[in-house]
């Protein structure tokens, strides 16, 4: 027989065994839709997280930090730290340089006390320089726009996430409104009044307690003028922010000293290098570790998650491949007994000059094309119950979490063809023995079975 004939005569054995052959698959397709839906979580959150890297454009960000030096800028120095050199402008300015870099600029971040009108709230400042502003920044914006130019400007960029907090209903309410920053400062230090203010949109129900803040008399700020507002839930812990001018920034930070412990004047705790591509990151880090500095990107923390993904995938796999493997030995249950019934037909291919080989073959490729198929069943079944549960779980995210789409199971393209390719290799495998035992049969005994 050749290996055409072999796979025709092993579709139409199954193909006449309709039922048999459904109900194996459908145990096979169990396992792998739980093996897919399983793998498919880690997958997900795992693709979460270094998506929420890629918006924020970590990817393509240098963290440079003076070697020796404590991370926590709460933490006291020790007496020997630190032992690099100083990360001051001439030394940005030379890192800026560097082949690669789009830009580098000193890491510039404090908080603040935020005011507009008598709403109060706290908020960080994070200092940009104009070439650091890219795309991914102004695709963020939910209104209005970034500055024009470097140099100290009264403006910022508010983050959605402080607007209710200030009184303001849509962003584009904020824009051209005035917010006095102040240092960081407990709230109870300002004055608060209760005011009973009626409900515009319900004019039967009883007013409304509203808590507005008086500022201390005396309270030294700055005012400046909102010119847009960007989606908090793009930068995740980070979307706190103000976005402010570089020389802003600076101005806010000696004003209102609070990350300047165990600086000397001139000094940054840190730098930002960002590169033109994150092709460039290797290269660009190892040129400024070899003047002396240390460096952190994304990809030391994406080291240690995948690490951690990793462990979570192969146990949530290990579960997973339970049904898989008692789907094993109902392959193995299903091709015994068909070798069983068809004893007297085996008989009949071998007196018409079947082979050992050919015998066996027949049974191996009955036995894959169920893993195939039941894979294929348990992929795509696999692949709705996660669309399933991504909708519900998305349905409990509240509103003012302002995601659109929560997709905690992902099932990647190689999540697909590894699910197919074990389901085929456990069913061969289970296919084996049965194979075996019916080549081993002996036509004239089988040929006087009834």
């Amino acid at each position: 027989m050749t290996p055409p004939d072999i796979a025709s005569y092993a579709l139409g054995n199954l193909r006449r065994h309709k039922l048999r052959t459904f109900l194996t698959c459908a145990g096979v397709a169990v396992g792998v839709a739980t093996l897919t839906v399983m793998v498919s979580l880690g997958t997900g959150l795992e693709e979460m997280i270094t998506r929420q890297f890629d918006q924020e454009e970590l990817t393509t960000r240098i963290t440079v930090l003076r070697a020796g030096a404590q991370r926590n800028p709460f933490e006291p120095r020790a007496a020997d730290a630190p032992k690099g050199p100083p990360i001051t402008d001439e030394v940005i300015e030379r890192l800026g340089r560097l082949p690669g870099v789009l830009v580098a600029y000193p890491d510039l971040t404090t908080l603040l006390t935020v005011e507009a009108g008598e709403q109060v709230t706290s908020a960080g400042a994070y200092g940009l320089p104009r070439a650091a502003i890219t795309e991914s920044y102004r695709k963020a914006l939910l209104a209005g726009d970034y500055w024009e130019g470097d140099g100290a400007q009264a403006v910022c960029v508010l983050p959605s996430r402080v607007l209710s907090e200030l009184g303001f209903a849509r962003p584009a309410d904020a824009l051209g409104q005035t917010v006095f920053v102040s240092a960081y400062m407990n709230l109870s230090r300002y004055g608060e009044v209760h005011e009973q203010v009626p409900d515009p949109t319900k004019p039967d129900a009883p007013p409304r307690d509203v808590v507005k803040y008086r500022r201390p008399s005396g309270l030294e700020g700055t005012e400046l003028t909102v010119v847009g507002v960007y989606d908090s839930d793009q930068y995740g812990y980070m979307g706190r922010q103000l976005h402010v001018p570089l020389d802003t920034a600076r101005q806010l930070i000696e004003d209102y000293p609070i990350f300047r412990f165990g600086l000397e004047e001139g000094e940054y705790r840190a730098a930002l290098v960002k590169v033109v591509s994150h092709n460039d990151l290797d290269a660009v880090e190892k040129r400024i570790q070899k003047e002396g500095f240390a460096t952190q990107t994304v990809f030391d923390i994406l080291g240690v998650i995948r690490v951690v993904f990793v462990v979570f995938q192969l146990l949530l796999s290990f579960f997973g491949g339970i049904g898989l493997f008692v789907a094993f030995f109902g392959i193995a249950n299903t091709m015994v007994m068909a070798v069983l019934e068809r004893v007297r037909e085996i008989g009949v291919l071998k007196a018409l000059g079947a082979t050992r080989f050919d015998i066996a073959g027949i049974f191996v490729v009955e036995a894959s094309t169920i893993g195939f198929a039941g894979g294929a069943l348990g992929v795509g079944f696999g692949w709705a119950v996660g669309k399933l549960l991504n909708f519900v779980a998305t349905r409990f995210v509240p509103p003012e979490a302002g995601i659109d789409s929560l997709e905690l199971f992902y099932v990647p393209p190689w999540l697909v063809v590894a699910a197919l390719c074990v389901s085929t290799f456990v069913a061969l495998v289970a296919g084996l023995y049965p194979a075996w035992r019916a080549a081993r049969q002996d036509p004239v005994v089988a040929l006087r079975r009834e």
